[in-house]
């Protein structure tokens, strides 16, 4: 990502004062002086340095829950003994990049609040450190009142390198460009290739160039602009192509004559002419619909034109680099006009233009911004010094704003004035790139190295700073200029807002939970889907195709989980009463919903980072969940509130899979430690007994109707299926045909067991009877099923949300015995993580969608049983 080291800590005290004699100094004076630098000096003493130690197995991070106070540094050190690990957070506040085997990172930490952190390669990773003041409270105050009227969404992709941003002419989302690194100042990042769509809700697809072969980093998108029917046309610099995403999800790509010419700036005509800036080829030019191309080469050679502009009156500006100019290609009269800069070394960047028709543009090393008015030059200094201003836009007010690279701010220029205001960004340097302003005035900008799409909102910031209300006194908003042409939204468009219609697989970032719990609410949380804020109300769709069989029509009905990041997860087990219970992965929680009346519940564990993994009901009306991380089973009274924790026996055994037999025993898998084992709810005890094979990885357990459990051991090198007899604690094991298969969920249907292989992309039967195996090869790309069900059709539906950190391919599969094919139902959020699913009573089938925060339900039409609701 590359974000700049921690710098260490200011030296706060232990200087010399020096006390001058030809002055008379007051006794309380020096007193008072004395006693400041003694309060400096203890203060700068004060200061600790703490260390986690981060490990391959559990508990992972030691501790997984640190306190500091303000100004201490915590180290983070991997101690091994195999893996590298890199510690990040959800708002990119910290980020370490590779930590190596015996070597650390440190970070110190100058605010308080409270951090939950990961390791970006190994997820299940986690710990928190709580950051305090002097009082102990963990509140932050913004350094500036304004501050509070930025809003920050992380980029879903890691060290993208966010370039240039847009707002859509055809509805409210907004449109970037993440083209990584590989140039000046980002030199140890690779190029990226991808398009992203932040939407209004905060949601993020991205689409990645089709060539070449998706490698990233021979690409390097750069620059965008959109046309009047929603397509989105961008450069790739490396490739020196300009592409065409379409509202259907499909890329076209065009290449230009040098394929080293590096294609930077974008823009559009009123005649739809796509214009292009060609850094090393020394060309401006254009492209239109049909694929037709015309460049046209500048006077002075290697003048390295980098932006275009297409102003009102259509000619083409450019700023050239190296020559120090600013200039436009007339269409009247097909010849260049070339402006000299009067800044040497200026490095000319961005252009805008406001509604008098006047061309603005920023000088990055000049450190100013430009007006050209009868092809002379005005300039106006920023106020800091260095500060790079890269890119700029006009809003309907003619207000400049432009991005400051090193400045770390926004700037405003009025433009009827020329007083300059800075506004600094909250992440410390973010290095902001693109900039533009959206229908509604708010200021949208990218953060190149904060990996983030960030908007200033002025009119919150007069809410919050009324002293800017005065000095932004509202003008009436100026006419649209020609070249901004707002089209209603085509039905292609309206298409394209539905992420399961594209064919691109876009990506979806979820925001990580906080991690910090604390004490368990003795009264459950209850929250209605009807009623509540919009993101709780449940939302319907209609799922798309996928490639393979086609799709059974399908309706589906989402309900937003009530904690934020709860991560619903593995089991979904329904009560009498009609309530569908469930494990918060990442919410510390087990939840209920009502599917009657749309109705969550909600109780907390205690104690942190938990991880509450399987979930089973006994008949006294108990729920219990095994805590992965907190490697005990715990168990909920619902009545009261009331949450039990029994520790399991041997340390960092991750406790994962759960079952309960028909005499009401309950059994659960010990992934970490190769076992299973019994608790006895009568003494509190647990037996534990070994699996057959070392270093099998027990996730899944199941408990069948013949005094036997079936045992999945996911380990690639096990890749088996395990059979303990209860009555003989005897095991048997069972090899998968398939190599490194991975088995995952379990589910049986008479004298048959069916098995996910999420490690092979496949759905296998296993005959209990005659041990012989037959395997159904899911027929889409990156399958990786976890959880079964069987429907009252007898098909075998199949959650494919994959692992730890993974999202296999984000779909249902829906398997019919009778005709041995498949049906694909693909989500409507990328990356929504499809995780437990049951066919409930009410004849629908009921998932969780662990990323998405969603408990989802589907009744195939026309065919619901009678009754269902």
């Amino acid at each position: 990502l590359g974000l700049a080291p921690a710098r260490p800590p200011r030296s706060r005290g232990g200087g010399v004062v020096t006390l001058h004699t030809r002055s008379v100094v007051p006794f309380a004076f020096v007193s008072a002086l004395t006693l400041l630098v003694s309060l400096l000096g203890a203060m700068a003493a004060a200061a600790e340095t703490h260390t986690i130690q981060l490990t391959d197995k559990p508990p992972y991070t030691n501790p997984p829950s640190l306190e500091v106070k303000v100004g201490d540094t915590v180290v983070w050190a991997n101690t091994g003994p195999e893996l590298v690990h890199t510690i990040t957070d959800e708002k990119l506040t910290l980020w370490s990049g590779d930590v190596a085997i015996t070597a650390d990172w440190k970070y110190t930490f100058k605010k308080a609040g409270v951090y939950p952190y990961l390791c970006f390669r190994h997820n299940f990773m986690r710990g928190v450190v709580v950051v305090k003041n002097a009082d102990g409270s963990t509140d932050a105050p913004p350094d500036f009142a304004y501050q509070k009227a930025f809003k920050e969404h992380v980029v879903p992709t890691m060290r993208a390198v966010p370039r240039m941003v847009i707002a859509s002419k055809v509805d409210d989302n907004i449109w970037f460009t993440e083209g990584g690194g590989d140039f000046y100042g980002f030199e140890d990042i690779p190029a990226q290739n991808k398009i992203g769509r932040l939407d209004p809700n905060g949601r993020f697809v991205e689409f990645a160039t089709p060539t070449p072969g998706s490698n990233g980093s021979t690409v390097g998108v750069d620059s965008l602009v959109m046309d009047a029917g929603g397509n989105v046309w961008f450069t790739e610099r490396l490739t020196n192509r300009i592409g065409k995403l379409e509202p259907n999800g499909k890329i076209r790509e065009f290449q230009l004559d040098n394929p080293k010419g590096y294609a930077l700036g974008v823009d559009i005509d009123r005649e739809g002419r796509i214009w292009f800036a060609q850094r090393y080829n020394n060309k401006i030019g254009w492209i239109n619909a049909e694929g037709k191309i015309r460049e046209i080469e500048l006077p002075e050679k290697d003048s390295e034109p980098r932006t275009i502009f297409i102003d009102s009156r259509q000619r083409a500006w450019y700023t050239a680099r190296t020559a120090n100019e600013i200039g436009y290609w007339d269409p009247a009269t097909e010849k260049i006009v070339r402006l000299k800069i009067p800044t040497e070394n200026a490095r000319p960047t961005g252009i805008a233009e406001t509604s008098d028709g006047t061309i603005w543009f920023v000088e990055m090393v000049g450190n100013k911004v430009a007006k050209v008015v009868d092809d002379q030059i005005v300039e106006y200094p920023v106020p800091t010094p260095f500060s790079a201003p890269f890119k700029i836009a006009a809003d309907a007010d003619d207000n400049l704003w432009f991005t400051q690279v090193f400045g770390n701010s926004i700037g405003r220029l009025d433009s009827t004035t020329g007083v300059i205001q800075e506004f600094k960004i909250p992440t410390l340097d973010s290095r902001p790139g693109g900039i533009t302003v959206d229908r509604k005035g708010r200021v949208w900008f990218t953060q190149q190295i904060g990996n983030k799409i960030a908007m200033f909102d002025p009119i919150e910031a007069m809410k919050v700073d009324p002293a800017l209300a005065e000095a932004w006194r509202r003008k009436p908003a100026s006419k649209p200029k020609p070249t901004e042409v707002i089209a209603p939204a085509t039905a292609a468009q309206a298409r394209l807002e539905s992420p399961s219609n594209v064919p691109v697989s876009p990506v979806s970032f979820v925001s990580f939970a906080s991690f910090y719990a604390a004490e368990p609410e003795r009264t459950p949380r209850v929250q209605h889907a009807h009623g509540m804020h919009a993101a709780m109300r449940p939302r319907f769709a209609s799922n798309s195709k996928e490639s393979g069989e086609s799709t059974p029509e399908v309706g589906t009905l989402d309900f937003t989980v009530p904690t934020e990041g709860g991560g619903p997860g593995n089991d979904l087990v329904e009560d009498p009463d009609r309530w569908l219970w469930f494990n918060e992965i990442y919410g510390n929680r087990i939840g209920a919903f009502q599917m009657d009346r749309h109705e969550f519940r909600e109780w907390e564990i205690p104690g942190e980072v938990n991880m509450p993994t399987g979930l089973v009901r006994t008949a006294d009306g108990a729920v219990w969940s095994t805590l992965f991380r907190g490697n005990a089973l715990a168990r909920l009274d619902p009545k009261t509130g009331e949450v039990q924790k029994f520790r399991v026996p041997t340390d960092a055994a991750l406790p994962a899979g759960i079952t309960q037999t028909e005499t009401g025993e309950i059994w659960i898998t010990e992934l970490g430690a190769n076992k299973i084992a019994r608790f006895d709810r009568e003494t509190s005890r647990f037996d534990e007994y070994d699996l057959p094979r070392e270093g099998a990885s027990p996730l899944m357990i199941l408990a069948d109707h013949r005094g036997a459990l079936y045992v999945s051991a996911t380990e690639e090198n096990g890749n088996f299926l395990a059979r303990f007899h209860l009555a003989t604690k005897k095991w048997e094991a069972f090899d998968l045909p398939t190599e490194n298969a991975s088995p995952t969920g379990l589910l049986l249907d008479g004298d048959k067991l069916w098995v996910a292989e999420g490690g092979a992309g496949k759905l296998a039967r296993f005959d209990v009877v005659t041990a012989k195996w037959e395997e159904f090869p899911i027929p889409a790309e990156k399958a990786e099923p976890v959880k079964l069900a069987k429907d009252h059709r007898g098909r075998i539906w199949l959650t494919d949300g994959g692992g730890l950190g993974g999202v296999g391919g984000n779909r249902l599969a829906v398997f019919d015995p009778k005709t041995e094919k498949f049906e694909l139902i693909a989500m409507k959020k990328g990356g929504a993580k499809p995780r437990g699913i049951t066919v409930a009573s009410d004849g629908h089938v009921w998932f969780t969608q662990q990323n998405a925060n969603l408990l989802s339900r589907i009744a195939i039409l026309g065919e619901a049983p009678h009754g269902t609701h």
